[in-house]
């Protein structure tokens, strides 16, 4: 009896079309009829291209374990730098929020011939407030109003306060909380022209400290 060339001590029961090769009943791959030797057969044939892959299939498994655990690995170290990423944002966000605002109340002193009174707040950015004058608003984008106040990208109402004579817009922090450590501030009395974004800051990008 003609033995496998692939298990000598089998019986082989078929011919490799391609390679002339004997196969045993294990090797023997059928396709169209005809027999083919694991490494011949066509690649529809699902068990002859497992067997093919077989011998680097480890080595695979291997290589995909290796790129997710480096996948893994990476988010890991860059989590530090997107949290920066997101903090810098935010605070690129208020600054850009407080400047729009701030430019609002200039607005409203340029008609009115002074800035909201503390009674009137920033509602007088949107309503004209009794006090006379050439009140010509509202002042501001509806896009930064909600439930009547004037708030920041994330919905908290700013502050605003007359302390010792200058007009202050606070921009509450992370605790979304006007009054506490991480507050934004623009002082509307230390803007100038050639520097709006400038000196007028308190408490963004470790600028002046922040005073209560």
């Amino acid at each position: 009896m003609v033995k496998c060339q692939r298990h000598p001590d089998r019986d082989a029961v078929a011919r490799c079309v391609v390679c002339r090769d004997e196969l045993c009943p294990e090797c023997a791959r059928t396709a169209n009829g005809k027999y083919y030797c694991p490494a011949h057969a066509p690649a529809s044939d699902p068990a002859a291209a497992a067997n093919r892959a077989g011998p680097f299939r480890p080595l695979i498994l291997v290589l995909i374990g290796v790129l997710v655990a480096g996948l893994w690995v990476g988010l890991w170290f860059l989590r530090p730098f997107a949290a920066d990423s997101t903090k810098v944002y935010a605070e690129a966000l208020t600054q850009q929020r407080l400047t729009a605002v701030a430019d609002a109340l200039d607005g409203f002193k340029k008609d009115m011939g002074r800035y909201p009174t503390a009674e009137e707040g920033l509602r007088a950015l949107i309503k004209e407030p009794p006090a006379g004058g050439k009140w010509l608003g509202p002042y501001i984008a509806s896009t930064y109003v909600k439930n009547g106040a004037v708030v920041d990208a994330a919905g908290k109402p700013f502050g605003y306060r007359i302390e010792g004579g200058d007009h202050v817009l606070v921009a509450p922090g992370k605790d979304g909380l006007v009054g506490s450590g991480d507050d934004a501030r623009l002082v509307l009395e230390k803007r100038t022209n050639e520097k709006p974004l400038g000196p007028g800051f308190e408490g963004l990008f470790g600028g002046d400290a922040v005073k209560k």
